[in-house]
């Protein structure tokens, strides 16, 4: 999709109308709500393919209607759609037996012939996401599973679509206040070999080598390390394939879709958000009160990936019998220092001297890299750096879609959920937290150490000492203690992981996100506002397609109303207690009071 040429239009209905749709992580907090939406707004969907791990005792579609149809997630739709049509719809979910640490995604032939010849669209969100996940471990779940899905792609006989979901903190390294680009940035070593070395290492070698790799390429986890590498592998990888990459940032609960709140997985910000709410955190290590961190709500996510799907499918269908432009098209030859690299029509593939170092050379002599020659960060006549060029920003592809806010004035900040989260919860205190809720800000780590130890690392062995004495320590007393001794070091552990991700700040570029609404119908994209009446008079004015649409407009997002409805969603869907808190009402956001004025 050209960045300065407006997109063919694009009725997001039409390009989904009879098509079957297969993707990966159906059981995870996204998939599930991709698959609501899915549901939702496709009526007329052939089939929904989703693969799922086998489990004993349980059949690939049983699994299906337990653990992600029954989900809570897709209560609403039921109710909506009524018991008949709600079954009519979710019998076009059909489970395929595999997994993505399996060669051909361990499917079965017969599946695997019918994936193939029915398929459109493949939407890969499964990956691990476990930050301290060994390297290889984590190179054979998100590389080399990214790869067996792409492989699967190039034998899909209808193919329209591949959307690869990444992260926006695969360039970690470019926090401040330089913008980060929706493009790939030069390695300093060959994706491909890098692989290679990794998945040669034994189990015994993993943690000492993926220390050694993230310290000396500025990863702070194997998660944005292997995700960054398999983004330069597809670019390099995906021949004729129309890829697009989708980069959401963190990933928080749903601002309107299934429900406000809604969250089933304790991740990133949530486990925070949870923690700092039964008091059990106290401290946290934060360089500014005031920074911006890009949390997205997933049903943010989910329509962006959807708008991006039919984009580019708009794209490749309206060019793929085009020579000119084509995706697939013959490579051009570009000028990278004093060496010739290949470059796809809209992607820049780097070779050259050095580019591509033995396996067993990754690290060179003493765990030195070898130079690899870099692009030029000045555009030229012959390589203006592709459709859309950003001054001093190296040449690349515009098939990345960041999705986050910050490419918006409505962003959030770690001294909104300090302000809203304590408050939330001591107004109806939780059975099992562990005192008062309360947080304070530190913006040196040694200070951070010492007010965690004071408070929570202190007492706890002070409880572990009382529960020890022959007299007054009794059983109860010794659960306790254990239990409180394991809460204080997840906590610990979890800030330690996360600590990246509040300590520093990013400005994502977003011009290619921003972009993904033009052409699409204005009714595709209404804000389905707060309450039904609202929601009633929006669909008369926009007319009979006037659902809730495809919005991932930042401006729609009330944060402080957000942060509540994320607090709401942790006690309701993470502790699963009914306190008797009602669920949030969301007030009018800036866009939804603008839609209004303006009907």
């Amino acid at each position: 999709m050209s960045a300065l040429t407006a997109p063919t239009t694009c009725d997001v209905y039409k390009v989904f109308s009879q098509k079957s749709v297969f993707f990966t992580g159906a059981t995870g907090f996204v998939g599930k709500v991709f698959l609501f939406k899915l549901l939702r707004e496709f009526p007329d969907l052939a089939s929904v393919f989703i693969l799922v791990r086998p489990k004993k005792k349980q059949t690939p579609q049983q699994r299906v209607e337990n653990e992600v149809l029954g989900s809570p997630c897709f209560g609403p739709l039921k109710e909506q759609l009524g018991e008949a049509e709600w079954r009519r719809r979710a019998a076009k979910v059909v489970g395929i037996a595999g997994d993505i640490t399996d060669d051909r995604l361990g499917m079965s032939d017969a599946d695997f012939a019918r994936v193939t010849t029915e398929t459109q669209f493949i939407v890969h969100l499964a990956a691990t996401v476990d930050f301290q996940a060994p390297i290889n471990v984590s190179a054979n779940m998100n590389i080399l599973g990214t790869l067996r899905v792409l492989a699967l792609a190039e034998k899909c006989v209808k193919l329209e679509t591949f959307v690869h979901t990444s992260t926006c903190y695969v360039n970690w390294n470019r926090h401040g206040h330089e913008r980060v680009l929706e493009r790939t940035y030069p390695l300093p070593f060959d994706p491909e070999a890098m692989t290679k070395y990794i998945l040669s290492l034994h189990d015994s070698q993993a943690d000492r080598v993926g220390k050694m790799l993230l310290k000396k390429y500025n990863f702070p986890n194997t998660y944005t390390f292997t995700k960054n590498v398999t983004e330069h592998i597809l670019e390099k990888r995906r021949g004729k394939i129309p890829l697009i990459i989708v980069r959401p940032a963190i990933i928080g609960c749903s601002w309107r879709e299934p429900m406000p709140g809604w969250a089933d997985a304790l991740t990133a910000a949530g486990g925070l958000f949870l923690t700092a709410g039964l008091g059990i955190i106290k401290h946290v290590y934060n360089k500014g009160d005031v920074l911006v961190t890009d949390i997205i709500p997933v049903d943010h996510v989910v329509n962006i990936i959807i708008k991006a799907a039919a984009q580019n499918q708009v794209h490749y269908m309206s060019t793929r019998d085009s020579s000119a432009g084509a995706v697939g098209a013959t490579p051009r030859v570009v000028a990278i220092g004093n060496a010739a690299a290949t470059a796809s029509p809209v992607g820049l593939v780097v070779g050259g001297k050095g580019a591509v170092p033995a396996v067993g050379g990754l690290l060179g002599p003493r765990g030195v890299a070898p130079s690899v020659a870099t692009p030029s960060l000045t555009p030229t006549a012959a390589d203006p750096g592709g459709p859309l060029h950003h001054e001093g920003a190296p040449s690349g592809p515009n098939f990345i879609i960041a999705a986050g806010t910050t490419g918006s004035a409505n962003t959030f900040s770690w001294q909104l959920a300090k302000d809203v989260i304590p408050p939330y919860f001591n107004a109806r205190p939780h059975p099992k937290r562990f005192g008062t809720a309360g947080v304070e800000f530190h913006d040196q780590k040694w200070k951070w150490r010492v007010y965690n130890f004071r408070d929570r690392v202190l007492p706890m062995h002070a409880l572990q000492l009382v529960a020890a004495l022959p007299i007054i320590g009794d059983d109860k007393k010794r659960e306790l203690a254990k239990k409180y001794e394991k809460a204080v070091y997840r906590t610990i552990d979890m800030q330690e992981q996360f600590e990246p991700f509040t300590v520093f700040e990013w400005h994502f570029d977003h011009t290619h996100k921003n972009r993904l609404d033009i052409g699409i119908p204005k009714e595709q994209l209404c804000i389905c506002p707060s309450d039904l009446k609202a929601q009633k008079d929006v669909a008369e004015k926009l007319g009979a397609a006037g659902r809730c649409g495809f919005n991932s407009d930042p401006y729609d997002i009330s944060w402080h109303a957000y942060v509540t409805a994320y607090g709401y969603g942790l006690i309701k869907f993470i502790m699963k207690t009914d306190d008797g808190r009602g669920a949030p009402q969301l007030p009018a956001s800036g866009a939804e009071a603008y839609l209004r004025a303006s009907l």
